[in-house]
């Protein structure tokens, strides 16, 4: 009887030290995944800061932005008024070119009065067209400009977007630490008991 008893402490106390093995184990393995975390999470941390550095340099690039924004509106309605004003003089050219007499009173257009106001008006048709070719050549230029920054903000986004899924990743991680280091303090509590339960066997 005495030797059976021997025989099933001894394999309780078997028993006992394979938990005990298994745990310190997986106790170490939680560890080291609790190192690879926090390793992951500090290098995701860098590439925030590089994100940031990058999103900074763009913004940097694009300070004329509003600028640009204002100055297309002015000239969009510049353009406008330039082009209104054109139709307006090629249609008095036309009218003086075509008319002798007024058409409405049928008074007569003397031909010198004719001939000075169709040379004033065209004088008038070239600078407005002269000026309205300037407006538009700006007006590209700044259409262009827009084309760059919108361009920019677009890269703008796509950095926010990276850095939006680094903060994921990194709570995701940090989450995990806790359920992982909750895990270790259990096994850790097992093990405690384990060894009291050993204690008490070979005492």
């Amino acid at each position: 009887g005495a030797d059976l008893c021997k025989e099933k402490i001894r394999v309780h106390k078997d028993y006992m030290t394979t938990i005990k093995i298994n745990n310190d184990k997986q106790i170490d393995a939680h560890r080291d995944r609790i190192n690879e975390l926090r390793q992951n999470n500090d290098d995701l941390t860098l590439d925030i800061s590089d994100l940031q550095f990058e999103i900074t340099k763009l913004m940097a690039d694009i300070q004329d932005q509003n600028t640009v924004s204002s100055k297309i509106k002015e000239l969009e309605t510049l353009r406008a008024a330039f082009r209104d004003k054109i139709n307006k003089i090629r249609k008095d050219v036309v009218f003086y070119h075509d008319n002798d007499s007024c058409p409405t009173c049928k008074q007569g257009i003397e031909h010198d009065f004719k001939s000075s106001t169709i040379e004033k008006k065209n004088a008038q048709l070239t600078e407005s067209e002269i000026a309205l070719t300037e407006i538009d050549t700006k007006y590209n230029e700044l259409i262009d400009r827009l084309t760059e920054i919108t361009a920019i903000n677009d890269q703008i986004t796509d950095l926010n977007n990276k850095i939006f899924e680094c903060n994921t990743q990194i709570k995701s991680n940090s989450s995990f630490i806790v359920k992982l280091e909750e895990e270790i303090a259990r096994l850790s509590k097992d093990h405690q008991e384990n060894t009291d339960d050993q204690d008490k066997l070979n005492a």
